[in-house]
């Protein structure tokens, strides 16, 4: 990354025509928050309004998302550390969902 895109604790990227900020929290780590960045660069061209962190109404939350006009998941994108128990519990509940983790 370059230093117009380094800012104290966030970062500005662009893909495409897309722009996003991604700021990192205090408790989580640099390497997280790039594999997101990665995670949304890579699939908004098939998905285009990928989000980052926001919420779908379920007990988790995704690292990378895209909706349908109902507001349901159609990718989910796990960035780090996932568990089998999460994996299967999602798959089990968005059985239409595009699923990708970085790791």
């Amino acid at each position: 990354m370059t230093d117009e895109l380094m800012l104290r604790r966030k970062w500005t990227l662009r893909a495409g025509r897309k722009r996003i900020v991604l700021v990192k929290r205090s408790h989580e780590r640099a390497e997280h928050v790039v594999m997101k960045a990665l995670l949304w660069a890579l699939y908004l061209p098939l998905y285009p309004n990928l989000t980052v962190e926001v919420s779908v109404g379920d007990r988790y939350k995704p690292d990378v998302v895209a909706v349908d006009a109902f507001g349901r998941p159609r990718f989910w994108g796990e960035a780090g550390e996932i568990g089998v128990a999460k994996i299967r519990s999602l798959a089990r509940r968005y059985r239409h969902t595009h699923f990708a983790i970085a790791k």
